[in-house]
């Protein structure tokens, strides 16, 4: 019996790849065959690391195998080393894939930038992190850094707001500051929010230094290229992304995917790429949730079922944790009229916002774990 469905292999299984597949699943039912090739047996909620060094509840993990169980999505665990466009086929070290469409959504690789600072990006930093706090005296010296190359700013100042906290709890007296590259704090949300996020530092007490690019760390100094140094016990830091090379994917110099506002790769038939791969300016897993949406659009479409492929909205979402209570940010995808507010204006109220993934994962407590 021949199988008519279009066969769609989604690549990776982040933010991107998962709500590409419920989306379509949402869309298309059974006029697609989806696969999902990951290099990863979980995904990992990361926006909730950053509360773990201060003895938050465990960020959560997500078994791809049960979830692609409970999808009837089929599970190749490998990592993606081609794409041959004109087969319409992917490699990885042990097999070859085929697809009628792909959706790439193979994330980015963490790039330390200011030499000498703990970094803060993923589950094996956050021992480091309680650990270089631990160490820290009273009175020390402590400061957060967003340098050029964070597309993703916010999780910094959580941590600075977060160690606030601590630090008062414990009166350990740190003395902390956060150095952003950035003309102000949170910039990308607008003028609004960005002087909420100010009010709430200056009231913590946390200095603020911004259109700063640090460089490096030693003896007790944060070294700034053409401006000298500034005192510092210890430099807590968001490393940069490095775009992760795939033999067959267009990529521009730094290696990032360039894609359309539909989130086609240019210079692929039928390739999509969505999330942290792409050469977008800011890199935030709820857009690439809406990446993801397009796509399946565009994708159902092309397999018949009733969807309207649409371009990418770009509308940013994201909760700010502070120490006391969440904050929710919003800026819209014509880019006026933010928001902030102390309530959720969206359900769940997860920081990755998502049309199929928050609701999947609140509903299925069962295949996650800390």
């Amino acid at each position: 019996m021949s199988d008519d469905r279009r066969r769609v292999l989604v690549a990776g299984g982040g933010v991107g790849g998962l709500e590409a597949i419920l989306a379509l699943q949402a869309l298309a039912a059974d006029r697609v065959r989806i696969e999902l090739v990951t290099a990863e047996p979980r995904f990992v909620y990361r926006p909730l690391l950053v509360g773990e060094p201060f003895g938050a509840t465990g960020h959560a993990e997500l078994d791809l195998a049960g979830f692609a169980e409970d999808r009837g999505v089929e599970l190749r665990l490998g990592r993606v080393l081609e794409v041959d466009a004109d087969r319409r086929a992917v490699r990885t070290p042990d097999s070859e894939r085929t697809y009628d469409s792909l959706v790439l959504a193979l994330g980015a690789r963490p790039l330390p930038i200011v030499r000498g600072a703990v970094n803060f990006r993923d589950v094996a930093d956050v021992a480091a992190l309680q650990a270089a706090l631990g160490a820290a005296s009273t009175g020390a010296r402590v400061t957060f850094v967003a340098s050029a190359g964070s597309s993703w700013t916010l999780p910094i100042y959580e941590l600075a707001l977060l160690t606030a906290a601590w630090s008062r709890a414990r009166t350990a007296g740190l003395r902390l500051s956060v150095v952003t590259f950035e003309r102000a704090p949170l910039e990308v949300f607008g003028p609004n929010v960005s002087g909420r996020v100010g009010e709430l530092l200056e009231a913590q007490g946390i200095a603020l230094l911004t259109g700063t690019v640090p460089e490096s760390v030693g003896h007790g100094r944060l070294f700034v290229p053409m401006a000298g140094s500034l005192p510092a016990d210890l430099v807590v830091a968001l490393p940069g992304l490095a775009g992760i090379a795939v033999a067959g994917v267009p990529a521009n110099p730094v290696g990032f995917v360039e894609v359309d506002d539909h989130s086609r790769v240019r210079g692929l038939e039928d390739a999509f790429a969505v999330g942290d791969m792409t050469a977008a300016s800011t890199r935030q897993g709820g857009l690439a949730a809406q990446q993801a949406d397009a796509v399946a659009a565009t994708i159902a479409a092309a397999a018949g079922a009733d969807a309207a492929p649409a371009p990418v909205p770009a509308a940013l979402r994201a909760v700010l944790l502070t120490g006391d209570g969440p904050r929710y940010l919003s800026r819209p995808a014509a880019g006026d009229g933010e928001e902030w507010a102390t309530d959720p204006p969206w359900w769940p109220p997860h920081k990755i916002v998502s049309r199929h993934l928050g609701p999947y994962l609140a509903s299925h407590p069962e295949l996650q774990g800390a």
